[in-house]
């Protein structure tokens, strides 16, 4: 049935790559279209076109896994401006079909291992090659890209899983987060716990205060403050005993944003963060 699963394909992409903040009734309606798909109802594909996905015995099965997929892709995909609205379809979609938040979550872990956190150990014998593919690097055409565009890649998914947790649950909806700040506290606290990795710790750190850090110290205050004090005088010396001389622009990040927490006493809200009224 490929030409069904084309279909499906199609109209799910076309939503999630068109999600933007122009305006609440913009989002809403992407919403209202992912919603409808997954209950098994029919949506409108082109101009004439309709697809179901009770069209097959597994066809909803499959249309909540190419909506997770596709979300996750858009953490590497979408532009910065984007991803505070994609969050907010994300959750929605997420508060109504539970089963989707649990796929989103193992999409997002096997492509991105550090929204765990956790980092894969490098085996006996092998070849670098070997465990920069364990790693997440990507093989295009034989030719493994290099450091940079890999810790770019995993910015992207760190920040949209960072936005999901931060973003708040729009009143209209009337239910609970699927998956609120305490999941950003957890997370923060397992990432101190492990000994750091040259360059990655550092840029999955600043990814992940950066978005969700405010939104974090307004919700856990003093304790929030005490856990950015460990971060600044136990942890980041750790990091920077395992960063190479040459390679320190991720530690330089984060040597900046924590110091401009500790001169401003608080952490900056991200610019396209939306309100619970938006």
């Amino acid at each position: 049935m490929k030409k069904y699963k084309f279909m499906l394909k199609k109209a799910i992409s076309i939503t999630v790559n068109t999600i933007s903040p122009s305006s609440g009734s913009h989002l809403r309606d992407k919403l209202v279209r992912l919603k409808t798909l997954l209950q098994g109802q029919a949506v409108v594909v082109g101009d004439t076109q309709r697809v179901s996905a009770n069209e097959h015995p597994q066809g909803l099965v499959l249309a909540k896994d190419l909506v997770a997929k596709q979300f996750v892709r858009s953490g590497n995909e979408q532009i910065s401006s984007n991803l505070f609205a994609v969050a907010t379809v994300i959750i929605g979609v997420w508060a109504e079909i539970p089963d989707f938040g649990d796929l989103f979550l193992g999409h997002l872990h096997k492509r991105c291992p550090y929204t765990v956190p956790y980092y894969v150990a490098r085996e006996e014998n092998q070849t670098q090659e070997d465990y920069n593919k364990a790693q997440g690097y990507m093989d295009k055409d034989g030719v493994m890209e290099n450091k940079q565009a890999f810790l770019k890649r995993m910015s992207g998914y760190i920040r949209l899983y960072a936005s999901v947790i931060c973003s708040p649950m729009p009143r209209a909806f009337n239910k609970p987060h699927p998956y609120s700040l305490d999941n950003g506290w957890k997370w923060l606290i397992r990432v101190l716990n492990l000994e750091p990795r040259p360059d990655v710790t550092a840029t999955i750190l600043v990814d992940f205060l950066e978005t969700a850090g405010c939104a974090m110290q307004q919700a856990y205050g003093t304790q929030f403050n005490k856990l950015l004090a460990v971060l600044c005088q136990y942890y980041l010396p750790k990091i920077r005993q395992v960063s190479a001389s040459d390679s320190s622009g991720p530690l330089t990040r984060l040597e900046d944003f924590l110091r401009k927490c500790v001169e401003r006493n608080r952490i900056a809200p991200p610019e396209d963060l939306l309100s619970e009224n938006f």
